[in-house]
């Protein structure tokens, strides 16, 4: 059994391939919606509060392997 976050990534990265979308710009799009503004972090935070989820802080993505 392989680590289940490289599993789920291999999941995604082939499921994702017959796709019409750029998944990985969705990502990215979502991740500077939130992370630009002080409101809108606050605002995931309160959210994320109200389910239930602990929050973490959104990690950058970084164009260099080894440091993402």
């Amino acid at each position: 059994m392989g680590c289940p976050a490289h599993i789920l990534h291999n999941g995604i990265q082939h499921g994702s391939d017959g796709l019409n979308i750029d998944l990985e710009c969705i990502v990215f799009k979502l991740y500077n919606h939130f992370s630009i503004y002080t409101v809108r972090t606050e605002q995931h935070k309160e959210y994320r509060d109200f389910v239930d989820v602990n929050y973490k802080q959104l990690l950058r993505h970084s164009k260099i392997k080894w440091l993402s």
